[in-house]
């Protein structure tokens, strides 16, 4: 496997994730509320160093996540 094709896989995998989010968002609701809470968590931990707390990201390397 070259570079390239681990890196558009990367990036295609990031893309399915960001649909991902989007639709998230809209069934947030739906979600049971300790479900919400256990995401919130992990996205705290792993994620919010980079994409900020409030999903809007740094404006480079981490994009916004948030709508």
């Amino acid at each position: 496997m070259t570079a390239g094709k681990t890196t558009a896989q990367v990036f295609g995998l990031f893309g399915l994730l960001a649909t991902a989010f989007t639709a998230a968002d809209v069934a947030a609701q739906e979600v049971a509320p300790k479900i919400m809470t256990a995401g919130e968590a992990v996205y705290t931990e792993n994620c919010a160093h980079c994409h900020k707390a409030t999903g809007q990201g740094d404006g480079g390397a981490a994009p916004a996540l948030a709508g």
